[in-house]
C-alpha cells in the first residue's frame, strides 16, 4: 500500500457559518476540502475512484481526490479511507453545511463548539487552537473533574470545556442550519484476510507490522519509540530486524540496577542505533507545564511524560517520522487492565474492576473525595462514563474478549493513548497497531478465542526469535515506584504536589474534601502506595491544568504556540 499524502504541517482550525447570507468566504469553489494527517492509497479507494470514470488515479493530489469521494458518496465518502487524518468539507451548493470526519481509530481529533445565535461551528484538531479563537467560551465543565478522574481523561464527545465537543471516531459531523448532529458512519469490513486464519497468530502480526515499516518513505530519518511496553517493545524489535536503518528511543524512569535490571544500554545492532531516554521524578515539575498546554486538557497517565520526552529526543536528533506502539497492548492483551478482565471467572464481576483500573482514582476513594455540595450537583449531571461503554461491557451481544476489545478502539483508545501522539510528535505519527489489517487481526482472535490468551500471548509470540535489544526488562508497572516514591512530601514532586493541592485552594475550589485530600498526603508520608501516589497524581494534573488555562498565566497568553496556523473562515 503506498501513501497518498499528507497534508501540510499547519494545524486545521477554522469556522463556518450556515447563513447563506454576507461576505463570501475564501474558497473558490462550491465544494471546498481541508485535511490534516495522513491517508493511505488502498485497494478500496482506487475500486471507487475508478467506478468513477476516475482510472483510479489520485492524479489531482489528496484534496482533489477527497472532493471526489464527497461528490460520489456524500457524507459517506469516509468510508475505507486508512490513516490518521481529519477532513473537513465545506458545501456550499444549496443549503450550506459542513461534513467533518476522522479516522476510526481517533488519532486525529477534531474540536468543534456551535454558537446557534450566530449559526456558526468553530472547529480546530488541536483543542488549544479552538480556545484561542474569538467567539469561543473557555470555561470549565460542571461535571469534568468526575469524568477525568473516573477514566484518567474525558472519554466519549465530551471534554472538559463547556459547550466544546470532540468528534467521536468512526462518525460524521453534520452542521446545517438546524445545527450540529452526528451520523455514525457504516461499519466496516472486519473479516480477516484468509492468511490471518492460516498462519499463527504471532507470526501474521509480525508480518504486517514489518510490511508497514519497511513501506515508510526511505528517504525519511524514522526513529521508533518505547517505554517497555510489550507492544512498543515487539515493534522496536521488529524494527531492529528489519535491514531498514531505524533510530530506537527507549524511555523509563531511572533504575537502580541499570545494565542488570533490563534497562537497554546505548548502543547499535545492525543497521539500528539505540538511545536511551531517563526521566528523573525531580524533573518531573518542569516537564509537566508544557505538555498540558499543547494537550488543553489534563491526562492522568504518567506515559504522557515518557512519549512527550521521547518525542521530543527523537525530534532533537534529526527524525522526520515518529513510529509508536499505541494500541498494541490494547489490541493484544498486553495491557495489565485487558489481561486481568480476560482472564477473571465468567459473570459480570470483571466489570466493575476493569473499570476501576481504567479510572485515574477507583470510584470508592474518588466518592470520599467529593464535597456534598459536588457530589450532590454530579448526581444532575448524570454518569461520569459515556452510557455506551457501560451498557457494551454489561450487555454486549458478543462475547467478552469482544467487549473488551470495542470498549479500548472506541472509547479508550482515543481519548488516552492515541490522542497524546500527534500533540506531542507535532506531526502525524506512525502507528502500525491502528491500520485496518491489524485491528482485524485483533477482533478475529477476539471472536474466535473461546478461552481468554495468556497476557500478551500474541505479542510474544510474534517476538519469538527477533534479537533482543538488551538484557529482559520487567514489564512495567501501570504506576511506577519511582513515582510513587517521589510523590511523599519532602521530596521535589511531593512538595509541588501539596502546594498545589494545599487545603486554601480547595476550600476556594469547593469540590474536593481538603481534609480528606490531607490525609493522602499523610498515608503517603507513613507508607508510600501506588494507590494513593496514583490518586494524587491524577489530582495534581488536574491543579496544574486548572493554573494553565485558568490562573494567571491562563490560555491564550502563554499557550497560543500551540497553533501559528491561520484560521480558515467559511461563510459570513
Amino acid at each position: 500500500m503506498t501513501q497518498l499524502g499528507t497534508a501540510g504541517g499547519d494545524r486545521l482550525r477554522g469556522t463556518f457559518s450556515t447563513r447563506a447570507d454576507g461576505r463570501p468566504g475564501r474558497a473558490t469553489d462550491d465544494v471546498a476540502v481541508w485535511v490534516e494527517g495522513r491517508i493511505h492509497y488502498s485497494a478500496e479507494i482506487r475500486a471507487r475512484l475508478a467506478g468513477r470514470g476516475g482510472g483510479g488515479r489520485p492524479s489531482s493530489g489528496l484534496r482533489c481526490l477527497l472532493r471526489s469521494l464527497y461528490l460520489a458518496h456524500g457524507v459517506d465518502f469516509a468510508r475505507g479511507l486508512d490513516g490518521e487524518f481529519a477532513v473537513v468539507v465545506a458545501d456550499r451548493r444549496g443549503p450550506r453545511r459542513l461534513v467533518a470526519c476522522t479516522d476510526r481509530s481517533g488519532v486525529r481529533r477534531l474540536y468543534y463548539t456551535w454558537r446557534p445565535e450566530e449559526q456558526r461551528v468553530r472547529f480546530a484538531t488541536e483543542l488549544p487552537a479552538l480556545l484561542g479563537m474569538a467567539g469561543v467560551d473557555v470555561a470549565e465543565h460542571e461535571g469534568a473533574l468526575d469524568a477525568y478522574l473516573a477514566a484518567g481523561a474525558q472519554l466519549g464527545e465530551h471534554t472538559m470545556f463547556r459547550g466544546v465537543k470532540v468528534l467521536p471516531p468512526g462518525a460524521a459531523l453534520l452542521v446545517s442550519p438546524d445545527g450540529p448532529r452526528l451520523r455514525t458512519r457504516p461499519e466496516e469490513d472486519t473479516e480477516p484476510d484468509r492468511a490471518d486464519l492460516t498462519r499463527r497468530p504471532g507470526a501474521r502480526l509480525r508480518a504486517l507490522l514489518h510490511e508497514q515499516l519497511l513501506g515508510l518513505p526511505a528517504a525519511d530519518p524514522v526513529a521508533v519509540i518505547t517505554s517497555g511496553r510489550p507492544g512498543a517493545d515487539l515493534l522496536a524489535r521488529v524494527a531492529a530486524a528489519s535491514g531498514r536503518p531505524f533510530h530506537v528511543f527507549h524511555g523509563g524512569w531511572p533504575s537502580a540496577a541499570r545494565g542488570i535490571a533490563g534497562v537497554p544500554r546505548p548502543g547499535r545492532t545492525p543497521r539500528t542505533t539505540h538511545h536511551w531516554v531517563e526521566v528523573r521524578p525531580d524533573t518531573v515539575p518542569d516537564r509537566l507545564w508544557r505538555p498540558l498546554g499543547q494537550l488543553g486538557q489534563p491526562h492522568a497517565d504518567p506515559e504522557l511524560l515518557l512519549t512527550h520526552v521521547l518525542c521530543g529526543a527523537a525530534q532533537e536528533a534529526g527524525s522526520r517520522a515518529i513510529v509508536a506502539g499505541g494500541g498494541g497492548d490494547e489490541l493484544f492483551a498486553g495491557h495489565p487492565r485487558v489481561a486481568d478482565a480476560l482472564s477473571a471467572p465468567a459473570g459480570l464481576a470483571w466489570v466493575p474492576r476493569y473499570l476501576d483500573q481504567l479510572a485515574a482514582v477507583p470510584r470508592a476513594l474518588r466518592t470520599r473525595l467529593y464535597t456534598a455540595e459536588y457530589a450532590s450537583s454530579l448526581r444532575r449531571h448524570g454518569p461520569a462514563l459515556p452510557a455506551g461503554l457501560t451498557e457494551l461491557l454489561n450487555d454486549g451481544e458478543h462475547g467478552r474478549a469482544r467487549r473488551v476489545l470495542t470498549a479500548e478502539l472506541r472509547y479508550v483508545l482515543p481519548a488516552q493513548g492515541l490522542r497524546v501522539l500527534p500533540s506531542l510528535a507535532r506531526s502525524t505519527p506512525v502507528l502500525p497497531y491502528c491500520r485496518p489489517s491489524v485491528v482485524r487481526l485483533a477482533t478475529s482472535l477476539a471472536d474466535r478465542d473461546a478461552t481468554a490468551p495468556r497476557p500478551a500471548q500474541v505479542l510474544a509470540e510474534a517476538a519469538r526469535g527477533l534479537p533482543l535489544l538488551g538484557p529482559p526488562r520487567p514489564a512495567p508497572e501501570i504506576f511506577s515506584p519511582e513515582l510513587t516514591r517521589a510523590l511523599v512530601p519532602g521530596r521535589p514532586l511531593g512538595d509541588l504536589a501539596r502546594d498545589v493541592l494545599s487545603d486554601a485552594d480547595l476550600r476556594a475550589d469547593g469540590r474536593l474534601r481538603p481534609d480528606r485530600v490531607a490525609a493522602l498526603f499523610a498515608r503517603q508520608r507513613m507508607q508510600p502506595t501506588a494507590l494513593v501516589a496514583r490518586t494524587l497524581w491524577a489530582l495534581l494534573v488536574h491543579r496544574l491544568w486548572r493554573h494553565r488555562f485558568f490562573g494567571p498565566s491562563r490560555y491564550p497568553q502563554d499557550a497560543g504556540e500551540a497553533s501559528a496556523a491561520s484560521p480558515l473562515a467559511f461563510g459570513p
